[in-house]
């Protein structure tokens, strides 16, 4: 069953491109989130409330974005969206290694949780969307491995970019990566 439901999944090069996508995203943008702490204490000198306004800046992006997705009902806009909200989602993971403002990071995060919440939800849509009901369960369970599977290793290596170069190259490296997988896929959409 499990081989069957790789097959069926990767069969399709759409379905295939959005999960190796997620991954990439999650190897290479996510984990950089979680140096977040560090660049709030040692970057804005913003401390514990500093962290949290960030954070609740972040979550209020990816509200404003699970809204959006909610009114929008056209699966066929979904790869595009994507695309560009990953492209978007690693701009700003990477713009925050260059901003030293408060109000500036504030609105890196916003917009760093609406592209995250559309990348990843609009991908769940289209991934459904595209999968027969006998093997909807199958491909969202690849789906959720993209995550799981893929960010702990994605922490490993932000750890260490992190440790050697400094919690705002790591993110500017794991962003920009993040971005030109984002504009990969938006070029493969037109082969």
């Amino acid at each position: 069953r499990i081989r069957s439901g790789l097959r069926y999944a990767l069969a399709d090069p759409e379905r295939r491109a959005i999960l190796a996508l997620l991954a990439a995203l999650s190897v290479l943008a996510l984990p950089a989130m979680m140096l977040l702490p560090v660049y709030s204490e040692g970057v804005l000198h913003a401390g514990p409330r500093g962290l949290g306004l960030l954070s609740s800046a972040f979550a209020l992006g990816a509200r404003a974005a699970s809204v959006m997705l909610a009114r929008r009902a056209l699966s066929e806009e979904m790869p595009l969206l994507v695309g560009r909200a990953a492209a978007a989602f690693g701009l700003a993971v990477a713009a925050l290694a260059f901003l030293r403002g408060f109000a500036a990071a504030g609105a890196a995060m916003f917009a760093g949780g609406w592209a995250m919440m559309a990348c990843f939800s609009g991908a769940n849509i289209r991934l459904q969307d595209r999968s027969s009901d006998a093997m909807r369960g199958r491909v969202m369970g690849l789906f959720s491995m993209t995550f799981m599977s893929t960010a702990p290793l994605g922490a490993l290596a932000m750890g260490w970019a992190g440790d050697r170069l400094g919690a705002p190259a790591a993110m500017a490296a794991g962003g920009l990566s993040c971005a030109a997988c984002g504009l990969v896929f938006l070029a493969r959409l037109r082969w």
